[in-house]
């Protein structure tokens, strides 16, 4: 019998209206832009069907589009693009990528806005009609990078030099500048792997452009781009840089002395590792004397898992209205302990916790919120922030200081975090009145614990208010964390993790999963990764080594990998022992087991006062640290039962270890 024709994913019909409309667009770059919009808001997963689809009714517009996507997506869509444009090849359709015609240089224009880490910048092109054609970004020097790009098409020149005129406080740039600015924020889409903004087929010529500014020229554009900024102001600033690791706007804070700045700069290096994560930084003290002034500064920051407090003295010297720092010291630095009123996660911050009734609607209702971003993904749900529209340089950099709400959804259930109880009651008032929400309750907790609840591993905040803390996952000191990515080629990070000499596991067609282990101690277990078909995770055993094991992971993959969060897997690295996977490899638990617990031994533990196992065996206090966190194993493995956290290593094997050894 004849088998019946699969019915396709996306209607005809459906295809052939977005295939008409996509045509109208493509004849203006501004037009282009938005097609390309329409197949970005397309689901992942149905996007080769919909390029499938189009190339069915052929025209030259639709080969030329296939072109764009490629250049836009690369290897996450190239193979239906190529399986496309030969279908139109066939019909006689080569396509090709639009030409950007002959444009002149007009001008370039940013803000005066660099010393807040954002900046918008627009660069006109004189077209052959006389007209502009304007190329908007929105650039910010963090995580986000280029995260905005649109484009304004045959722009009458009265037209723009009249906008400018209403926007004073705008600095005319070279087109050498406007490449550097735009490369920079590029940079950091790179380094942290966020993903930036549509449109890279029409800024590709900045990315790729020769121009370059050397180190005294970038000082003083980004001097250029920021206002003078009093003494307390300028210290602040510096905290925000730090933060950020906004190298360029820090070198613009330091004396032009030669000589001076370069010592500066090298004295900095220490605050400003990679390892370094600010949490709080602010101006103290101010003393200003004529064309002088001293700062007292104190500022907060994590490194290792472990705070620290560090206390300033900022000597400032001003030229030409602007202040600059001539010299810095650290005058006192010590760890802080978690009891200490210092520490910024004991401060209070409000939840409030709700029935989810209608996703569809209350999304909605959410899409209404300006300045909300996606941060993270949860198991069963997604972490939104919703961040202050201003911020203010005069109060310093606290903990979460820019963020104005965290909205969780965690399967039926909504939390809104917030410090500001005020905030938490207007987002109440409007979700609420949607009628997608049903109240539960109120809570005021220590923020520790509220960001606890982010980790994903609770199935409601009332279950992690039962068990907060969150030790119990870990009794044994070991904690294994895990950052997740998505990528958009997965042989090359399939080669990147084969050339890290890993052990290989293959659990299906599109799931792997590769071991790592210690040169010394040999067999130690070092680091997972699993490989997913559109997906990555990468776990090692504390912030220290996932830090470490991630720049490894990174280095070369960093244009190709998004960023998506960092996740606890409550089971650890036997979460994947399935009973599948056990008759396909039924040696692998207990090869796991003897990996974790040589890892175990040699690591410095939180409950042994930062001894290792094997050392606390060595001495009298040692031994008792170990006891005592032996008997807290023990108590704690009923709760753990309760949890539905399975025990794979129990009390007996840690007890062994030590004993043989």
């Amino acid at each position: 019998m004849r088998a019946k024709r699969r019915r396709p994913i996306v209607p005809r019909s459906l295809i052939k209206g977005l295939g008409e409309d996509i045509r109208n667009l493509v004849t203006t770059s501004e037009g282009l832009l938005l097609a390309t919009e329409i197949i970005d808001e397309i689901p992942r997963d149905l996007r080769p069907h919909v390029i499938d689809g189009l190339a069915s009714f052929g025209t030259p517009e639709i080969a030329n589009f296939l072109h764009v996507l490629k250049e836009e997506y690369g290897k996450e869509i190239e193979t239906a693009c190529n399986r496309g444009l030969e279908k139109l090849q066939m019909k006689g359709f080569e396509g090709c990528l639009p030409a950007d015609g002959q444009k002149e240089f007009f001008r370039a224009y940013a803000t005066r806005t660099r010393h807040t880490g954002q900046v918008t910048l627009d660069v006109a092109w004189l077209n052959d009609e006389g007209l502009l054609d304007v190329e908007c970004f929105f650039l910010s020097y963090n995580a986000d990078g280029l995260h905005g790009f649109f484009v304004i098409s045959e722009m009458p020149t009265a037209e723009y030099e009249a906008d400018r005129r209403m926007l004073p406080d705008m600095v005319r740039i070279s087109y050498e500048e406007a490449c550097f600015m735009i490369k920079e924020a590029y940079s950091n889409n790179i380094t942290y792997m966020t993903r930036p903004a549509l449109g890279k087929f029409l800024y590709r010529k900045y990315l790729d452009s020769e121009s370059v500014l050397d180190s005294h020229a970038r000082s003083e554009l980004v001097l250029r781009l920021r206002p003078p900024l009093e003494p307390r102001e300028l210290v602040n600033t510096f905290f925000y840089a730090q933060r950020h690791k906004d190298h360029s706007l820090i070198a613009s804070l330091l004396t032009p002395e030669e000589g001076v700045h370069e010592v500066l700069t090298k004295e900095l290096q220490e605050v400003l590792r990679p390892a370094v994560i600010l949490v709080e930084g602010q101006a103290v003290e101010v003393k200003v004397s004529g064309g002088r002034s001293t700062v007292k500064a104190s500022s907060i920051h994590v490194e290792e898992e472990r705070l620290y407090r560090s206390d300033f003295s900022f000597q400032l010297v001003q030229k030409d209205r602007y202040w600059f720092i001539s010299a810095v010291k650290r005058e006192g630095f010590r760890p802080i302990n978690e009891n200490r009123e210092e520490n910024p996660f004991h401060d209070m911050v409000y939840c409030y916790v709700y029935e989810i009734l209608d996703l569809d609607r209350l999304f909605e209702e959410l899409e209404n919120f300006e300045n909300i971003r996606q941060v993270g993904e949860l198991p069963f749900g997604v972490h939104l922030r919703l961040n202050e529209s201003e911020e203010s340089i005069g109060s310093g950099v606290f903990f979460l200081s820019d963020v104005m709400a965290d909205i969780v959804i965690n399967g039926d259930e909504l939390v809104i975090i917030a410090r500001n109880k005020a905030n938490a009651d207007d987002i109440d008032e409007l979700v609420c009145r949607s009628g997608s929400v049903e109240p539960i309750s109120h809570h005021k907790v220590e923020i520790i614990t509220a960001y606890t609840y982010l980790s994903g591993q609770y199935l409601s905040f009332h279950d992690m208010l039962n068990y907060e803390k969150q030790e119990l996952l870990f009794e044994d000191g070991l904690r294994l964390l895990t950052a997740r990515y998505g990528f958009r080629d997965r042989e090359r990070v399939r080669e990147k993790l084969k050339a890290l000499k890993t052990s290989c596991y293959e659990l299906g067609p599109d799931y792997e999963v590769y071991y790592e282990y210690e040169e010394t101690p040999p067999g130690a277990l070092r680091a997972e990764y699993v490989l997913g078909d559109n997906w990555v995770t990468v776990s090692a055993f504390g912030e220290g080594d996932l830090s470490r094991v991630r720049e490894q992971f990174e280095e070369g993959l960093r244009e190709i990998l998004e960023y998506e969060g960092m996740e606890i897997k409550c089971e650890g690295i036997f979460e994947i022992i399935t009973s599948e996977v056990k008759k396909q490899y039924p040696e692998l638990e207990d090869h796991l087991k003897n990996a974790y617990l040589e890892k175990w031994f040699e690591s410095k533990l939180k409950p042994l006062r930062g001894m290792t196992p094997q050392d606390a065996a060595k001495s009298v206090e040692g031994k008792r640290l170990l006891w005592t966190m032996f008997k807290d194993m023990k108590r704690n493995e009923k709760l753990r039962q309760n949890m539905g956290v399975r025990n794979v290593i129990h009390l007996r094997h840690y007890m062994q270890k030590v004993e043989i050894k």
